[in-house]
């Protein structure tokens, strides 16, 4: 996956660049080419591009990874898709407005806690630069942890020097800690104070944060868990804000990639060619027990905790057979929704990524299956389904398909036939297949009519979107240079089950097509 909305889609003009940071300059060749062999000229370039694209002012140690922006980007331009593709709304598209709380993880244990709208925020790395630079290009905040002192000092000091305190937090956690830790970061749970409401503990945090939260109706301060609205309470002269944080929306990681030194070592030796940039990493950012697999397969353990508390759990590989083991591993234990990507930027560098969630809110194609040649059977099942209508009018199709919806018992569906020409619905149960009229029939033959008409009566009211097995979106697209008839496009938005998913599909292609 190359985003179109990278700004680096192509190569960096090194000769602008020389022309616009001075400091750049001095690291060009005369033919205007980097020797990226040479690692001063390799954090130039990335101080460079921070400051002409992103007006970041950061200072990189000379011992530590230089993560190149670019690719770093694209994987926040994922994220951001992952994020805006699976909204409650429905969407599929970036929502300003949208409260976003975010988390990324490092190998020691490095995390930025993002509040306020949609979050997307990159590698912690040595000096926090990619934080900052998500932070800005998507208007948000976060907060980061790690446990290499050097790491956390020159975070801190490139957090301060570009005034980002109140949208950046720089937190330490201990090492034998967990990897996501919720309860630290105060978004587990609001935890009882004991105190009156009057001088309850107040911080700032997306809003207020009530250590102990109040409600309305009670001044009695609680203890909870759970999914809780933002209601505003004042007493006397203090204006409170109650809020508590299921969890996070995502987490992001880019852990080392080997088990050991030697391992390190030896990849390097096994290389044909020199590799084509300098590397400046220090071995507490490149090596690991276990190597990423070990380290990514203990965030699926903790994932298996959290379940729901974290919608999208995602990482970074260096490897691409990982990214096959670790997605075999969540098949092995059961998740349904998961998404994988390659990022490429030119030629010489890709990476890999892998999401999942324990929710059932489904990302679209281009976001979940985006690795060519990545073994079928590892892909994600497609989450859109595609045909081409017989008839040649696009209203026409359209009042067929709300008429079949509008047919279905115990199905919500809602027909927008404007420009849009789309339609979302969502379904307990197949409610459309044979089995399911003659199960219907079956409960009829059973009651009276008076009580069945009241039964299917309240049932109908019962579709809840947000416990349903199924929910979809239809789309009508007419392309004014084919003479056929409209393509469908169903989009698969909600549920775990495939099987139902694709029998849905089925149906609606049949109705469609009957004459």
């Amino acid at each position: 996956m190359k985003s179109a909305r990278n700004i680096y889609k192509d190569e960096v003009d090194f000769k602008a660049l020389a022309l616009q940071s001075p400091e750049f300059a001095k690291h060009l060749k005369p033919n205007n080419q980097l020797d990226f062999s040479n690692p001063d000229s390799v954090r130039q370039l990335t101080k460079s591009l921070l400051a002409r694209d992103f007006n970041l002012k950061v200072d990189l140690p000379d011992d530590r990874l230089c993560p190149p922006v670019p690719n770093r980007l694209n994987y926040i331009l994922w994220l951001q898709d992952l994020i805006d593709t699976t909204g409650d709304d429905y969407r599929d598209d970036y929502d300003p407005d949208r409260e976003v709380v975010g988390l990324d993880m490092y190998d020691f244990r490095l995390l930025a806690c993002s509040t306020r709208s949609l979050t997307c925020v990159e590698e912690p790395g040595a000096v926090a630069f990619t934080r900052s630079l998500a932070a800005l290009s998507v208007r948000d905040g976060n907060s980061s942890l790690r446990i290499d002192e050097k790491n956390l000092e020159w975070a801190r000091r490139n957090v301060s020097q570009n005034g980002l305190e109140s949208r950046i937090n720089i937190v330490k956690t201990e090492q034998s800690g967990p990897l996501i830790p919720l309860t630290q970061l105060g978004l587990e749970r609001v935890w009882k104070t004991g105190l009156p409401v009057r001088s309850a503990v107040l911080k700032p945090h997306a809003g207020w944060l009530v250590v102990g939260w109040v409600t309305t109706s009670e001044s009695q301060l609680l203890d909870g868990e759970g999914e809780f609205d933002i209601t505003p309470v004042v007493f006397q002269d203090i204006q409170c804000i109650s809020l508590t944080e299921t969890g996070l929306d995502f987490t992001m990681c880019n852990p080392p990639f080997y088990e050991s030194k030697d391992e390190m070592v030896a990849s390097a030796q096994a290389k044909e060619r020199p590799p084509f940039s300098a590397c400046t990493g220090a071995e507490v950012e490149m090596v690991t027990p276990g190597g990423e697999i070990a380290f990514v397969s203990q965030m699926i353990e903790e994932s298996l905790q959290l379940r729901d508390k974290v919608k999208w759990y995602t990482t970074m590989f260096g490897k691409l057979s990982s990214v096959s083991i670790i997605v075999e591993n969540l098949i092995d234990l059961g998740c349904r929704n998961y998404a994988v990507t390659e990022f490429v930027q030119g030629t010489k560098t890709r990476r890999w990524a892998v999401a999942w969630s324990w929710r059932d809110l489904r990302p679209i194609t281009s976001v979940a299956r985006g690795i060519t040649g990545f073994p079928k059977h590892l892909l994600p099942f497609p989450p859109e389904f595609t045909f081409q209508a017989s008839k040649k009018r696009i209203d026409a199709v359209g009042q067929k398909i709300d008429a079949e919806m509008r047919s279905l018992p115990l199905l919500q569906w809602d027909w927008r036939p404007g420009l849009a020409a789309s339609g979302i619905g969502f379904a307990m149960e197949n409610v459309w297949s044979r089995q399911a009229r003659r199960k219907r029939q079956k409960e009829q033959a059973q009651a009276d009519p008076t009580a069945a008409a009241a039964a299917a009566q309240k049932m109908e009211v019962e579709v809840d979107e947000k416990k349903a097995a199924l929910g979809f979106k239809i789309q009508l697209k007419q392309d004014r240079a084919v003479e056929e008839g409209p393509t469908v496009v169903v989009r698969w938005l909600k549920g775990t089950d495939s099987v139902l998913f694709e029998s849905f599909c089925g149906m609606l292609k049949r109705k469609v097509e009957e004459r």
